[in-house]
């Protein structure tokens, strides 16, 4: 029997061609007679545009063609979702009659060069009736001023969630906590900025997109219903993807006025983003307000939660993924991994004149586990009570399994009970406490907080219906007459390590090198349809659907050795590359025999057995969501003058089912708690009263470093997944969504000698000191 490689820290496939520079990015691509583009974007948050001269853009030296909005209106909107109940606006390519937000597209233009389009952008004169701008979500609820007329408010979706019998569980608390918690704006930031080259050849009619993207068959759906075009005759090729964090997994104004551009001129057309268009005009994500009532005993059992919960979609929800639609499941989600009497929840989704919503590493989510985990500390704290005893009161333990929430999500594979034991074990909780109060005697302010995560994966069509598409995806797997095997995937190599999952599941089913296989994805024209890199589920559709795939061909080589050896196909098994008679091992043939059978002396095949040895696997979820968990804890010590913190440790132990690449695995989850205390301690997208954002670049956007950063120390608790053959669960997003919530509770945690409540994010050190002095 060969070695196991599932489960084995192989190391990443893609890696030498980057880290040698060999990558191929959106920048890298020169197509002869290339154009460039640049975008005159709103300088404004909110106005009426009364009147557009390009005149002065022609006049520099290389200018082809300046679009405006009124040049692709016919075109008509971006697709909306539809969602029964909810108001959508019209989004074109390019801004039509109004502008929105800081950086909304306004004017296209198309040069030999980038430095020619961009001075001709720099040259465009537009006249704004400049409107007040909504800033607040809050206060965009009842505001008289509207950024759609013809939607009546900028209420886009309201909505309640609730479960079980919510007066029954306030009428039995002992007491009622009351508070009041906001999460601020962030994005994804990735290292690669969008980028795409658009070339609609007039010969052949065929429009190609070069695109960092995410999911380029979605992609190539949408462009052809948008442009009226066959989809046969539409081609998007995902190049090397320098970081996407779900960024880059929507449908983006600039590409459509792109491939516009280039079906008029016939010519290829580029466009690579700046960091500033990345920071303004991308997606952001996170920022909500939470009003929480929290029903609770004396011992701290919770019994119900109130929630009304402000969502500010920014100017519109970008397609598919955006909207009222994504941050409705923070509601839904909320509840998280514990045991509720009651629970209700009003889901308000506010337009204001903010960059477009979308999904960024966790969307929703993260929110619903950052409100969950401060509703537990809160009750703790308030109660006198130890977190950690409050959680374990709490969670759903592993006996209550199958457990469905109040709002219907049903938890089958989870460890939330022994995952949190497990990590108050790692962390030695109580030398870590004896520490704390020895610190707090030398003036020194350690805390401790928790964060027990379900991470959602591999989204069913079930629920991705909800945005306009399945939840399935597809590996084709094909052994050549060379013997060495090829892969092709709809899923999309992001930096997440897929192909080297794929290559070790193919190589474990087959028996064979991981060397002899080459797994290709991001190229519709030769990839099987799929859905894309997004919501941790790559691991998990991909890795069952090419485990499939591969047992269709061993059942082929089967049949094929069975005709070879005279012998009936139920005795072959196959093994180590031979293909033997059960009772009789010497009886055998040699994988190469068959493969040169099916291909070569094709004639020798049974009747009903076709040459060639390859299947294509469409691996649909047997339920609507595969649920992950784990437990996160941060050691943090403030500066209690200046309000800076300082992330000492962190722990993870992580319950992701079975692991296909360990090491790929905790680099995932490591990645994610960096981004994860990136978002609560150091990002955030600042907009001033005029809609004026003040974070438009590096400088003061800020991205924590590798000196901000602990030693990230995981650890492993297997439960296979229970819904899929492989025991397979996502882990993608996990530490992302739950670092927030444990930073946060673990600066409360550092601060109690103050009395200080968290109650807003980011924790940057004015933020922190502003709190301890409200309650001083």
């Amino acid at each position: 029997m060969a070695t196991r490689l599932v489960g084995t820290p192989v190391k990443r496939l893609d890696d030498p061609k980057l880290i040698t520079g060999k990558g191929n990015y959106v920048d890298d691509i020169k197509i002869p007679n290339m154009l460039y583009a640049y975008f005159y974007r709103s300088p404004i948050a909110h106005g009426i545009i009364k009147k557009i001269d390009i005149s002065n853009a022609y006049m520099v030296e290389g200018v082809i063609a300046v679009f405006t909005g009124k040049d692709l209106a016919d075109l008509g909107p971006l697709r909306k979702h539809g969602m029964q109940g909810m108001k959508e606006p019209d989004v074109f390519p390019l801004a039509v009659d109004k502008v929105r937000y800081v950086g909304e597209p306004v004017v296209l233009c198309i040069a030999e060069t980038p430095t020619a389009a961009r001075d001709a952008a720099e040259l465009i004169e537009v006249e704004y009736e400049q409107l007040p701008a909504v800033v607040n979500a809050e206060e965009a609820i009842e505001s008289n001023v509207l950024l759609y007329d013809n939607l009546g408010s900028n209420v886009s979706l309201q909505l309640e969630f609730k479960g079980g019998d919510i007066d029954a569980a306030f009428n039995e608390a002992d007491r009622i906590i009351r508070k009041k918690l906001k999460l601020n704006r962030t994005t994804g930031a990735p290292m690669e900025t969008r980028g795409s080259v658009a070339y609609f050849n007039p010969v052949t009619h065929e429009l190609t997109l070069w695109s960092s993207t995410q999911f380029p068959h979605v992609y190539r759906g949408e462009l052809a219903r948008y442009f009226s075009l066959p989809e046969n005759r539409v081609r998007v090729i995902a190049c090397d993807i320098g970081g996407g964090f779900g960024v880059k997994v929507h449908f983006f104004r600039e590409d459509f006025a792109l491939c516009y551009a280039s079906m008029k001129l016939g010519r290829p057309v580029k466009w690579v983003e700046t960091r500033a268009e990345n920071l303004a005009a991308s997606i952001h994500e996170r920022e909500q307000i939470h009003y929480v009532e929290i029903a609770v005993k004396h011992d701290g059992t919770i019994l119900g939660i109130k929630d009304k919960c402000i969502a500010d979609l920014g100017a519109f929800g970008a397609p598919p993924w955006g909207g009222g639609a994504l941050s409705m499941f923070t509601s839904v989600l909320l509840p998280g991994p514990y045991k509720l009497k009651g629970f209700i929840s009003e889901h308000l989704a506010v337009f204001t004149n903010k960059g477009p919503y979308g999904a960024v590493r966790g969307p929703a989510l993260i929110q619903a586990n950052f409100i969950i985990e401060r509703i537990i500390d809160i009750v703790a704290h308030e109660l006198n009570l130890d977190p950690a005893e409050v959680r374990l009161k709490n969670l759903v333990k592993t006996e209550d399994l199958p457990f469905t929430t109040l709002t219907g999500q049903v938890y089958t594979s989870t460890s939330f009970d022994k995952t949190f034991e497990k990590l108050l074990n790692v962390i030695n909780y109580k030398q870590l406490r004896e520490e704390q109060r020895r610190k707090r005697e030398e003036g020194k302010y350690m805390g401790v907080g928790f964060s027990i995560l379900v991470e959602y994966g591999a989204f069913g069509s079930a629920v991705n219906a909800l945005f306009g598409m399945g939840g399935y995806d597809s590996v084709m797997v094909r052994i050549e007459p060379s013997g060495k095997v090829s892969v092709y995937s709809g899923l999309i190599e992001l930096g997440q390590g897929i192909k080297t999952a794929l290559a070790q599941v193919v190589a474990d089913k087959l028996q064979i090198p991981i060397e002899d296989i080459t797994v290709y994805s991001g190229d519709t024209l030769y990839t099987p349809y799929g859905i894309g890199s997004h919501s941790s589920r790559g691991g998990i559709i991909g890795g069952n659907a090419a485990a499939k795939a591969v047992e269709k061909i061993i059942s082929k080589m089967k049949k094929i050795a069975a005709t070879l050896l005279e012998a009936n196909e139920t005795d072959i098994e196959y093994e180590s590359g031979k293909l033997y008679v059960r009772d009789a091992p010497d009886k055998s043939v040699s994988l190469q025999e068959v493969i040169t059978t099916a291909y070569v002396n094709a004639h020798k095949l049974p009747q009903d057995v076709e040459p060639g040895l390859e299947a294509v696997v469409y691996y649909e979820p047997t339920t609507p969501i595969t649920w992950a968990n784990a437990a996160h804890a941060a050691v943090v010590e403030v500066d209690t003058e200046t309000g800076e913190v300082k992330v000492l440790d962190y722990y993870v132990v992580e319950d992701c089912g079975n692991v296909i690449n360990p090491t790929i695995a905790v680099g995932q989850i490591v990645g994610g708690v960096v981004q994860g205390i990136g978002h609560v301690v150091y990002e955030d997208l600042t907009y001033d009263n005029n809609g004026t954002l003040l974070t438009q670049s590096f400088m003061d956007y800020l991205l924590p470093s590798a000196l901000d950063i602990p030693n990230v120390k995981v650890e492993f608790l297997i439960t296979p997944a229970g819904d899929n053959p492989g025991g397979y669960k996502g882990l993608g997003e996990g530490g992302t969504i739950a670092a927030p919530a444990a930073l946060a509770n673990a600066v409360e945690d550092a601060l109690q000698p103050f009395n200080t409540e968290v109650t807003d994010t980011p924790l940057t050190p004015y933020n922190v000191w502003k709190m301890m002095q409200t309650k001083q």
